[in-house]
């Protein structure tokens, strides 16, 4: 199993750049009045999880006020994150793949090092 960090412009760019490696597959649009589906479905032996913008720094409050005040505002890492594992026999060669493929053409790029302490929302 191998488990990769993302730093993504947006999930819709960072689903475009795994689609293009073969590790996502893009659904067809769903008809007008339909309920919406997922937005990308990995392929066997990939896991995709998008975690959002993340804080760098916690912000600092001001507890003896309520509510309590900011008194220095959080500061978030640039971009958004998103994980992908890896696994099974292929997982090897793709993760080849989206290191060779680092940063892609829609701007998702392997965080390098790997955070030492990675939020994970793994499905």
């Amino acid at each position: 199993m191998i488990d990769l960090y993302l730093q993504i412009a947006c999930r819709a760019d960072c689903i475009a750049d795994l689609a293009a490696l073969g590790l996502v597959i893009i659904p067809p649009a769903v008809p007008d009045g339909q309920p919406p589906g997922p937005d990308c479905i990995p392929v066997a032996g990939v896991a995709f999880d998008y975690i959002g913008p993340m804080v760098q720094t916690p912000a600092v409050l001001d507890a003896s006020t309520f509510p309590a005040t900011v008194k220095t505002p959080a500061v978030f890492y640039p971009g958004e994150r998103a994980n992908l594992r890896l696994y099974g026999p292929a997982a090897e060669p793709q993760a080849a793949a989206v290191r060779a493929a680092s940063p892609m053409p829609h701007g998702t790029a392997i965080i390098n090092p790997a955070p030492v302490a990675p939020k994970r929302v793994w499905e």
